[in-house]
């Protein structure tokens, strides 16, 4: 077997093979801030075996004797795991920053990081050596008298990392600025060398020191500075150290004070001192009392002014600080205390301060009644000094003590406020309450009380009514619950406060012994009592349960840090719960900690007391307090020792193995502290880490650190692994088996667990040196290999292939040559195939003999019985074969030696023909091993067959080629059935064709044979080549595939244009392309996708056969012929034949397998060039809507395809959507989406060429989008368009037949018209038509076509049947026809139709009609003649404003028909119609009152004004009856029938009609016959001019009227009928007061007070003035009413100042903006239910509708006028709630 390694070599580093041990001898020998990789040089010595440092120190865990911290460079810096804060003192103290640096970096490890660092003792340790350190320098007077302290922080700034370096700079600089302003300028000034101003320069811009910032700007602004030159050597303090232990040195005390006050418990406490009376207990004397009442009014006149004798402005003030101090002492006692539980712990602490009788069990009671709490506590009882100290704030009796913390606030006894606004105190003689209720000043205000019979409250509220003997409480304390607590729930709530008196309480109480808590809500008593234990322990009794706890306890010396405390005393607590076998086992639920009371727990098991710093609410540790961090870090040496009081219990003293277990039990972990304590764990854990608290198994006394400790062995370990052999090879000791300890736990103790990388650490120390492992035998090694096997099977290893590896390169494997190896050195085998040499079989080794010599196999010593028993040992032996397969170890097997024998072989160039044998038996032994269904080739087989692709060992006809550099072919002989012969002949290509030979050598068949040569990449056709091809755009390599066979066959294809083969090699590689190509066609994904070389060449040829021609074309022009692209193109397209089947083929070739864009083009180019063409019509419009989808997003692609877009419309109609139709090809101006009209219908018959058969709509209809908005197909045809569909259709059909055609087409040109889409040229083009002779498109009633040429007479049309009637047989008049009309037509006949027939030159009938006059007895015309004389210039005034081009039209005229106007009078008048070109009259007379005729306006003397003007309207608006101004006129004329003014008429044409005046100048509209009159005061007789008149006619007749208008008035006037001068003037009439006075009200109809008799309606004589002032009162009334609702600003009264005249009287403008119009009508009469109401003032309501109302005013009582409103009078007449009664008025005259 020819195989080299260099594996051994490549591990080795500089020194040669090195062990973890020895990197652990050397790493902890480094000196402490030293950088380990430096100073070990681990890259060249270590690294090359272990890895990297890093790396390798955390795989390794726990090294004793080394701590170390990762910087952010990397580098590993070693520090001091035992460093405190006192060697940081003293550090100081001897000048050395180097220590001071490395004492830093340890306490931050120790400590657990930045987070749970200490600062403020750090800074306070800092603050005091620095103050010793200037007081002490000699140097006071020199420049710099600071110059040593900034030369040592700058050399402790430099030997830290630079991580480091601003927070301990922030530290250092603040500190030395203490002392001068100019800190950061004197350190500065001594940075001597250019690398530590470059370090300030750092720290400076982290920290923002303004001083080293601008010299950082100077550094960079001056000339280069050579660092180099300031580089030293720095020689470590410690090299020669090896740990730093705590100092033992006095340290001297500092003579700097702490300037900052430390905070005190809260409490009122009293300190008791001197000897009492033996009858401290007995009754307390009045004499007593009256002593403590005097006290109290002392305390109250001196401390509080309280004095009957000041004034009364003394008082005031005296009271505003009363209530402002109480205001202060509310918020300072909310904001102490936030619950209410916390006044209990307040009692508890201030009775463990009081002063007990020796005699007595100091004991508190509290006793929960009803109404309150009361507190009973048999101390001696309050003096003088107590008293007065709850009557202050802050002077607590207990200050001055030098026991620590305790109460120095003296707020305590204030937190019984959160339940009690009133408590009393009786105690000594002194019987006082401070009472809050009458002010917050109560709460240090005493106020005397009676004294209280404690003697009752023993016996009744304690007891029961029982009186106790021998009990004498010295002090009670009464608490009244305040109002929230006296109910139910409240006092549930007070109930659950008392939760807080655990038993734990007792435990570091001074003085008190017993609580007990009297329940008098349910009658329960609760004591708890503290009593000392055997061993020490302290036994706490809590009714029948007992707790035992251990306490351990240390004094610490505090007068450094707090020079008036001289001591302070630390404790921890561990409850242990007593079995009844007396063992003690740990009872672990979370404890709180105390500052002598609980405060909270911080998730610790243990109890740990000290005098803590709190703030005022006691409710939590002050953090940043240094005394609390001092206390904190005395506690991990409490915690220590207090191993040995466990082993000292009597329990434990025989089983100290089960004292530690117990011990470690309370250890906290990291993670499970929090709070102040989270670094606690750290600082524990780290001081337990190097302390001697773990036993050796097998002894009691031998004690050793958790770092040496092995745990997790068991008995098989032991007995191959002594002790000695532990020692030796991995300096471990077994640890007691006894001692439980949790793994998280021994992890961070670093205990060292029995695991495989413990045996794989021993083994490679075994064999590091030579000839242990011989010493130690193969039996040994079994052992070992067992050992291992069961550990790594049993515990979870992350690191197995890293174990194993390592394993693999320590030579311990025994060979049968009794020399021992690693398998780095090479393959190992097993000594044979234990099952194949049984049964004899040898024919595999004598039929491949070269296969099985020189083979390294395993010892088989190693798999020996030795002592076990039987079923052990063979289990011991597969453990041992199962270990040595995972490192590598092979069986000797057909698998084995394919792997590590024939593919490691090195085949060189090819097999000579020594070796030709050779090879062939490799590749027979290889093909036969597949056949066996070999397990382990279901996974390797694929990389067996690619090992042996890449080498020359297939035997071919050109001798021996690897698969992967050459083409193999199959021949005939092994079941090739392509006929490569036909496509290579006369090509020149070579093709190497699979040797016969294997099919002698073995006795399976050939199929056997071909599917393994077809794995090796042997082929029945062109093979593909696999080269890495390098991509520059994105610069990456990729694997790709060619083929020089396919190139140079396809390239022959090409040129010769040979049909057949190209034919044939489709065929062929769709056959293969699935199976043999279509994986290696591509490379990559999105968005690196690459295609195969192979796949591009396909493309580059033209060797594809088409279907349209003979011709070769590339793939990429041809199409694949399936549904998707024959649904579009048809038959008509090219395709690519034959068809293949293999979708990845297809892909790859490029055949077109969608309808691109450019193809649609191409296409319709092609078919439009063809003289027929035959499509389906769901073909075409796949391709149009395919075409729609590509162009709306391109203009361009749209501007192309239009330019060439050919629509296809079927000659079949209707035709079918599948079935392949002729057709014609239209563009898009020879078509049109629809035909509204309908013509197409008509026209189809005809089968006329020129127009298409169909429209685009019912074949595509879905395509409007596209056809008419995208490509510009017309809608419909062009007005144009339809005249020539017209004429076609009058060819063939009749009028009749196609009358509503050619209405729908009218109305279609009607509607182009009016929305513009027809333009002036089309109208008049059309117009041009209609008048051509031939142009015969207009059907007729007649049944005849006809056009608008003379010839054909008068064409009109009407929509009135009964005209037509009157000329049946009428000459030259035809009247157009359009069938049966639907009321849609009918209406649009006399609209839209009826303008486009204007606008072609069809009138309509009424048009051409005229009427002739028919007249008898013409009569007097004065009274007619005068009214429209005097009308006229109204009307001028009207059509001046409203119709101003017909103004001006009349104006250019020069008023002719005005001038020619004659009004004749006649008695009876008729009509007939006429047509005017053929004065052909109708059959009928009409009758009529009014007719104008010419300049004849004839009137009836009956005649109504309105019928009369909107017949003189025809005048104005040529024949047309104009409504709105014949209503004008006829408003005026009933304005002036009932009596109004000029100036009425003018504001009513000014202010209703908005109308202006006729410019000045402009001529007055009159009748000739006014005109031509004298200018006289007196009329003159009217001339009246006549036409012809029938003889029966001539006699004028007259009556005795008056020819003026208005007429003069009669001079009895009527209410309806007063002349102007009679008219009342108007004036202000002084309505009575009362009227103001009294409240107007609104009325309902119904609720009108009319008498039962009423008046009856009349319309005769009245007084007019009387009236009028009524009427005035009404309309003030109804003004002053409507004003209280809407407001004067809305309101406006018309008549205030005059009589307007108008149809209304008020008017209010309405929030929505609109005007609401209110006439008044007034009454005085309670018989009147009736009203005239004007004609003007009837139609103005009827104009206005809701906005018109009726204000109908009572004035019957004076002082109590009342207003009902009318809204709506017509309304309210059609709903019959009024009525309109119509009355006649008589008339001399008839």
């Amino acid at each position: 077997m020819e195989r080299s390694s260099d594996m051994c070599q490549l591990s080795v580093g500089s020194l040669g093979p090195v062990s973890a041990k020895d990197a652990r001898k050397c790493l902890v020998k480094a000196p402490f801030l030293a950088d380990l990789q430096l100073w070990s040089h681990w890259d060249s010595v270590f690294a090359p075996s272990l890895g990297p440092l890093i790396e390798w120190l955390l795989h390794e865990g726990y090294i004793e004797g080394l701590s170390c911290i990762v910087t952010r460079a990397g580098c590993v810096i070693r520090v001091n795991d035992c460093a405190s804060f006192d060697d940081l003192f003293e550090a100081i103290l001897h000048g050395s920053p180097a220590k001071v640096a490395l004492i830093f970096l340890s306490l931050f490890v120790i400590h657990g990081g930045s987070y749970n660092f200490p600062l403020s003792l750090f800074k306070w340790n800092l603050q005091r050596g620095v103050d010793l350190k200037i007081k002490s320098t000699t140097s006071l007077d020199c420049r710099e008298p600071f110059a040593d302290v900034s030369s040592f922080i700058l050399d402790c700034l430099n030997h830290l990392p630079p991580e480091f370096r601003s927070f301990a700079a922030q530290v250092l600089v603040s500190i030395l600025g203490t002392f001068t302003k100019d800190a950061c300028k004197i350190i500065l000034r001594q940075c001597k060398g250019a690398h530590k101003r470059v370090m300030l320069h750092e720290i400076g811009l982290s920290l923002g020191i303004v001083e080293w910032i601008n010299d950082y700007k100077e550094f960079n602004a001056g000339p280069i500075v050579d660092l180099d030159a300031d580089l030293k050597c720095a020689v470590s303090e410690f090299s020669e150290q090896k740990s730093v232990s705590p100092s033992t040195v006095e340290m001297p005390v500092g003579t700097g004070t702490i300037d900052s006050e430390f905070v005190n418990m809260i409490g009122a406490a009293k300190e008791m001192s001197g000897k009492f009376d033996e009858k401290i207990f007995s009754d307390i004397t009045n004499e007593q009392i009256r002593q403590g009442n005097n006290l109290i009014e002392t305390i109250r006149r001196e401390e509080f002014g309280l004095d009957p004798g000041i004034s009364f402005a003394e008082s005031g003030l005296l009271k505003k600080q009363h209530t402002r101090l109480g205001r202060a002492l509310q918020c300072l006692s909310n904001e102490l205390y936030s619950q209410d539980s916390h006044f209990i712990l307040e009692l508890v602490q201030n009775a463990d301060d009081n002063v007990y009788s020796a005699e007595m069990e100091p004991t508190l009671v509290f006793i929960l009644h009803s109404n309150g709490i009361v507190v009973l506590n048999n101390e001696r009882g309050f003096s003088e000094k107590n008293i007065r100290a709850l009557c202050d704030v802050g002077n607590s009796t207990k200050k001055g003590l030098s026991s620590g913390y305790i109460g120095k606030k003296g707020i305590g006894f204030k937190s019984v406020f959160r339940v009690t606004d009133a408590p009393e105190i009786h105690s000594n003689g002194f019987h006082v309450k401070f009472d809050i209720s009458e002010g917050e000043i109560g709460f240090i205000l005493p106020t005397p009380v009676p004294p209280c019979d404690i003697n009752y409250i023993n016996g009744k509220l304690l007891h029961g009514g029982n009186q106790a003997i021998g009990e004498a409480w010295g002090t009670c304390i009464v608490l009244p619950f305040k109002p929230k607590h006296r109910s139910e729930l409240g006092r549930t709530s007070v109930l659950s406060m008392f939760s807080e008196l655990h038993p734990s309480l007792l435990l570091f109480l001074k003085n008190l012994r017993c609580i007990k808590f009297k329940n008098n809500l349910d009658g329960t008593i609760i004591t708890m009592r503290k009593v000392a234990g055997v061993d020490g322990m302290v036994i706490i009794s809590h009714g029948t349960e007992e707790m035992n706890w251990l306490v351990v306890s240390r004094e610490l010396n505090a007068s450094e840090l707090l020079p008036e405390v001289k001591t302070t005393r630390i404790s921890l607590a561990f409850r242990l719960d007593k079995t009844g076998t007396g063992e003690y086992k740990p009872h672990l639920d979370q404890q709180p900690t105390f500052a002598y009371l609980p405060l909270r727990k911080y998730g610790m098991r243990f109890i740990l007391q000290a005098d803590f710093s709190l703030p005022s609410s006691r409710e939590e540790v002050d953090h940043d307090s240094p005394w609390n961090q001092w206390l904190l870090s005395k506690v991990p040496d409490l915690f220590v020792t207090a191993l040995k009081s466990f082993c000292q219990l009597s329990f434990y003293k025989d089983k100290p193995a089960r004292a530690i277990s117990a011990f470690m039990a309370f250890v906290p972990l990291v993670g499970e502290v929090h709070g102040f304590f989270t670094s606690l764990p750290h600082m524990i854990l780290s001081r337990l880490r190097v302390s001697d608290c773990l036993l050796l198994e097998g002894s009691v006394h031998e004690w050793i650190q958790p770092c040496r400790a092995l745990r997790g062995w068991d008995n098989n370990a032991r007995s191959f692994i002594s002790d000695g052999l532990l020692r030796k090879h991995v300096g471990l000791n077994y640890l007691n088996r006894d001692i439980v300890l949790s793994a998280f736990l021994a992890k961070e103790l670093s205990v060292q667990e029995y695991n495989p990388n413990l045996l794989v650490q021993m083994l490679e120390s075994v064999c590091s040196e030579s000839d242990n492992i011989d010493v130690l035998s193969v039996e040994w090694l079994s052992l070992w290999l067992n050992s291992f096997y069961m550990t790594l099977a049993t515990q979870s290893n992350e690191n197995e292939l890293d174990l194993l590896t390592r394993l693999g390169k320590v030579p311990f494997i025994p060979l049968s040559d009794s020399s021992y190896v690693s398998m780095a050195d090479g393959p190992v085998w097993f000594p044979c195939n234990l099952s194949a040499l049984q049964l004899g079989d040898l024919s595999v080794i004598k039929q491949f003999q070269y296969l099985y010599s020189n083979l390294r196999t395993v010892s088989p010593a190693i798999f020996s019985y030795y002592s076990d028993e039987y079923t052990v040992a063979k289990r011991r032996i597969e453990n041992i074969i199962a270990i040595l397969q995972k490192l590598g170890v092979k069986q000797l097997s057909a698998h084995n030696l394919i792997i590590n024998h024939i593919l490691e072989y090195n085949f060189g160039d090819g097999a000579t023909e020594t070796k030709k044998e050779l090879f062939v038996e490799f590749v027979s032994f290889v093909f036969e091993h597949f056949q066996s269904h070999c397990s382990d080739c279901c996974i390797e087989k694929a990389d067996i067959i690619e090992k042996l692709r890449k080498e020359p060992i297939i035997l071919t006809t050109s001798g021996f080629k690897s698969p992967v550099a050459e083409s193999i072919h199959f021949s005939k002989e092994y079941g090739n059935c392509i006929s490569v012969d036909s496509l290579i002949c006369g090509t020149g290509i070579t093709w190497h064709v699979v040797d016969n030979t294997y099919l002698k050598h073995t006795k399976y068949t050939v199929a056997k044979w071909r599917e393994f040569f077809k794995d090796l990449g042997v082929s029945d056709f062109v093979q593909l080549i696999e080269v890495q091809k390098q991509v520059t755009d994105v610069d990456v390599s990729v694997r790709d595939w060619v083929s020089p066979e396919m190139d140079a066959l396809l390239s022959e294809i090409s040129r010769t244009g040979n049909l057949e083969k190209s034919k044939y090699v489709l065929q062929v590689l769709d056959e293969l392309w699935d199976d043999c190509f279509s994986q290696k066609m591509d490379e990559g994904s999105k968005p690196m996708f690459f295609l195969s070389t192979f796949a591009k060449r396909l493309c580059d040829f033209k060797w594809v056969a088409s279907s349209w021609d003979d011709e070769l074309h590339f793939s990429t022009e041809l199409f694949y012929k399936h549904e998707p692209v024959f649904s579009v193109l048809g038959a008509n397209a090219p395709y690519a034949i034959p068809k293949i089947t293999s979708k990845t083929l297809l892909k790859h070739l490029g055949f077109k397998v969608e309808v691109q864009f450019d193809d649609i083009l191409s296409a319709i180019k092609s078919w439009t060039n063809s003289t027929s063409h035959k499509a389906s019509i769901s073909q075409m419009l796949k391709l149009y809507s395919l075409a729609w989808d590509e162009t709306t997003s391109s203009r361009e692609k749209l501007s192309n395809f239009k330019s060439s877009l050919c629509i296809f419309l079927p000659s079949v109609h209707p035709p079918d959507q599948t079935e392949v139709v002729p057709g014609v090809f239209l563009s898009p101006a020879e078509a049109y989406w629809d035909d509204p009209a309908g013509c197409l219908d008509l026209i189809r018959e005809t089968n006329h060429k020129g127009f298409p058969t169909s429209t685009v709509s019912s074949v595509y209809p879905d395509l409007y989008d596209f056809f008419v908005t995208a490509c510009g197909v017309l809608e419909s045809p062009s007005p144009n368009k339809y005249f020539e569909i017209l004429l076609q259709v009058a060819r063939v059909k009749s009028p009749k037949e196609a009358a509503r055609v050619v209405l729908r087409v009218l109305l279609r040109w009607a509607d182009d018209l009016s929305s513009g889409k027809m333009k002036s040229e089309q109208l008049m083009e059309l117009i041009n038509n209609l008048v051509k002779e031939e142009s015969t498109v207009l059907p007729t009633i007649q049944d005849r076509w006809v056009s608008l040429h003379p010839d054909f007479g008068l064409v009109c049309w009407t929509d009135r049947k009964e005209l037509i009637e009157e000329f049946p047989d009428a000459h030259n008049v035809y009247f157009l026809h359009f069938g049966q009309l639907t009321d849609a037509e009918r209406e649009a006949l006399s609209g839209k139709l009826a303008n486009i027939l204007q606008e072609l030159g069809v009138i309509s009938l009424e048009e051409a009609l005229s009427r002739k006059a028919i007249f008898y007895d013409v009569v007097d015309n004065s009274e007619k003649a005068c009214m429209v004389n005097w009308i006229l210039p109204y009307a001028q005034q009207y059509i001046y404003n409203k119709h101003p081009s017909v103004y001006l039209q009349l104006q250019q005229v020069g008023n002719e028909k005005l001038s020619q106007l004659n009004v004749v009078a006649v008695q009876k008048l008729f009509y007939k119609n006429t047509l005017k070109e053929n004065t052909i009259s109708g059959a009928s007379r009409f009758e009529c009152t009014c007719l104008l005729e010419g300049g004849t306006l004839f009137v009836t003397t009956d005649a109504d004004t309105h019928s009369l003007f909107l017949e003189l309207s025809r005048l104005f608006f040529q024949g047309a009856c104009n409504l709105e101004l014949a209503n004008f006129l006829h408003a005026l004329i009933l304005m002036s029938e009932v009596g109004s003014t000029k100036q009425q008429l003018e504001l009513y044409i000014k202010h209703n009609q908005q109308l202006l005046d006729v410019p000045a100048g402009e001529r007055t509209w009159s009748l000739k016959s006014f005109t031509e009159s004298t200018e006289e005061d007196t009329p003159i007789p009217v001339q009246i001019h006549t036409p012809s008149l029938p003889s029966s006619s001539k006699t004028i007749k007259r009556k005795n009227k008056s020819s003026m208008w208005p007429p003069p008035r009669s001079e009895v006037t009527t209410s309806s009928q007063m002349s102007a001068d009679d008219c009342p003037k108007m004036e202000k009439i002084s309505v009575p007061k009362d009227i103001f006075e009294g409240e107007i009200k609104n009325m309902e109809l119904k609720d009108i007070p009319v008498s039962s008799q009423k008046d009856k309606l009349s319309l005769g004589n009245q007084d007019e003035l009387k009236s009028y002032h009524t009427g005035r009162r009404g309309e003030l009334v109804a003004y002053k009413y409507f004003t209280e609702i809407f407001g004067t600003a809305c309101v406006k009264w018309v008549n205030e100042e005059s009589e307007s005249g108008l149809p209304y009287d008020i008017t209010v403008e309405r929030e929505d903006g609109d005007t609401e119009f209110i006439e008044v009508k007034a009454t005085k009469s309670d018989k009147k239910d009736w009203f005239i109401i004007s004609p003007a003032e009837w139609n103005f309501a009827g104009e206005k509708g809701d906005l018109f109302s009726i204000a109908w005013v009572f004035l019957f009582d004076s002082r109590k006028p009342k207003v009902s409103v009318l809204k709506n009078p017509l309304k309210l007449c059609k709903e019959q709630v009024l009525k309109l009664v119509l009355s006649l008025t008589k008339s001399g005259d008839e």
